[in-house]
């Protein structure tokens, strides 16, 4: 999430501090895991990046 964060705020020129907040329990196992990942079944080829970039002026 750091990664998309950072890239965000590259692409919006946003200058705010990113901050660190653990996500307890549940959610915060499934995601730590990567079980939210799929990259076996990958579909399309736009990168959040490129999104980002094709997007900037609505975001």
């Amino acid at each position: 999430m750091a990664d998309f964060a950072r890239e965000w705020k590259r692409v919006t020129g946003v200058k705010g501090h990113l901050v660190r907040l653990p996500l307890p329990g549940a959610m915060g196992r499934y995601l730590g895991e990567g079980l939210n990942l799929v990259p076996d079944a990958r579909h399309g080829n736009v990168t959040f990046r490129g999104w980002l970039e094709n997007s900037a002026d609505s975001l």
